[in-house]
C-alpha cells in the first residue's frame, strides 16, 4: 500500500571545513495513493492509458479491474470516472464500483454484475437488466458483502433510477460518475452526470471492514444471456492524506554536533558528524 515518509538529508564533513549555517528544509514525500496499474481479470482489457473494457458485447463474459495499490479509507478521496454501459437497451448486465478486502483476482458472471459473492465489500452497482425483484428501469443501488439482493439486509441504499425520470443508460454515450468519501463524517457520495444520487453516511471501515481501513478498489462487470459493451475511463483520482505536516527545518549545531529540528513531522534527519 502507499505510504508517506520523509527525505533524509545527510551532511558529512572530513573536518577540513565547517558550515555552522547549514540548514536543511526537509519535505515529506506524499505519494499519490491512487496511481498505479489496474490488475485485469477475465475478459477485461486495457484499451488506452486511462480506458478499460470490462466486457465486450458478447454473452457470458465477466471482467474486473482492481488497482494494484491498496487504498486507506482513513483518507478522503474524490475519484472521477466516465462509464460506458453499451448501446443495447435490451442488453445486460451492468457494472459495479467496489471496495473489498479479498484479492485482486475476484469477479463473477451474469446478474451479479461481477461482484456477487465478494465479501467483505462495499459496492455501488449500475444495473442495466431486470432480474427477479428488480425494477424494469436501469438503476443504481449500494450493496455490501457481495449480496445483490435489493430487499435484504445487505442493501445499504435502495434502488434509484437515473436522472431524469429513470432514463436508459445503455445509450451509447459516456456518463460521468464521481465517487467521494469523507472519513471524518463517514459520508460517501455518488454524483452521476452532475446529479447526486447517493448521499450515504456510515462508518464503513468499522461496520464492513472490521476496522481495517486498507482495501482493494476497482470495477467489475458481467454479461449473461444478453450483453453490452461495458467500459470505464479514469479522469482523475484525488486523495488527501490527513494529519500530515509536510515541512520541518533542521539546523546543524556545530557545538553539540546534533541537528536542532523544528516542525511537527516526527522524523529527525540522519546525523553524520566528524
Amino acid at each position: 500500500s502507499a505510504t508517506s515518509g520523509c527525505i533524509t538529508i545527510r551532511f558529512t564533513s572530513d573536518g577540513s571545513v565547517t558550515r555552522p549555517g547549514w540548514v536543511a528544509a526537509i519535505s515529506c514525500i506524499t505519494p499519490d495513493p491512487c496511481t498505479g496499474n489496474f490488475i485485469l481479470n477475465g475478459n477485461a482489457t486495457q484499451l488506452s492509458p486511462n480506458t478499460y473494457r470490462l466486457t465486450q458485447a458478447s454473452n457470458n463474459q465477466s471482467g474486473s479491474a482492481w488497482n494494484n495499490i491498496t487504498f486507506n479509507l482513513t483518507q478522503p478521496f474524490t475519484f472521477d470516472f466516465d462509464m460506458f454501459f453499451g448501446n443495447n437497451n435490451n442488453g445486460a448486465d451492468g457494472m459495479a464500483f467496489l471496495f473489498q478486502q479479498v484479492s485482486t483476482s475476484v469477479g463473477s458472471n451474469g446478474g451479479g454484475l461481477g461482484y456477487n459473492g465478494i465479501s467483505p465489500s462495499f459496492c455501488v452497482e449500475f444495473d442495466t437488466y431486470q432480474n427477479t425483484t428488480e425494477p424494469s428501469y436501469d438503476h443504481l443501488a449500494v450493496q455490501k458483502n457481495g449480496d445483490s439482493n435489493h430487499t435484504g439486509a445487505n442493501n445499504l441504499v435502495p434502488v434509484i433510477g437515473f436522472p431524469t425520470g429513470n432514463v436508459n443508460i445503455e445509450d451509447g454515450i459516456w456518463h460521468n460518475v464521481i465517487f467521494s468519501w469523507n472519513p471524518t463524517t463517514f459520508n460517501f457520495q455518488v454524483i452521476f452526470d452532475g446529479t447526486t444520487l447517493v448521499n450515504y453516511t456510515d462508518n464503513i471501515v468499522a461496520n464492513i471492514f472490521g476496522n481495517n481501513p486498507n482495501v482493494f478498489w476497482g470495477f467489475t462487470a458481467a454479461t449473461g444471456g444478453s450483453n453490452n459493451l461495458q467500459q470505464f475511463r479514469v479522469n482523475s483520482l484525488v486523495a488527501q492524506p490527513t494529519g500530515l505536516d509536510c515541512w520541518q527545518t533542521a539546523t546543524f549545531n556545530t557545538t553539540t554536533c546534533v541537528w536542532d529540528v523544528t516542525g511537527t513531522q516526527p522524523v529527525q534527519p540522519t546525523l553524520a558528524c566528524y
